[in-house]
């Protein structure tokens, strides 16, 4: 999916969900956590958690590390 096209983690969320990807909860919870902490976008966020191997997509469904969420 091209995240780029979408102003927020809710809009990417439920165009992801209807798209047939599985997307678990706590992955917009990190990504909101890392746009905020970091003062990224949306795009930005999800690159940085793709590069530092704490969020992937393996086929249709994400897999995401939730100990990005105890990052401060």
């Amino acid at each position: 999916m091209d995240i780029s096209k979408y102003d927020s983690v809710g809009e990417w969320y439920e165009d992801a969900k209807k798209n047939g990807y599985s997307v678990p909860v706590q992955m917009c919870h990190g990504l909101q956590k890392t746009m905020k902490n970091k003062n990224m976008t949306l795009k930005e966020a999800y690159g940085f958690l793709l590069e530092n191997k704490k969020a992937f997509l393996a086929g249709n469904t994400y897999i995401f590390d939730i100990s990005v969420l105890n990052e401060k």
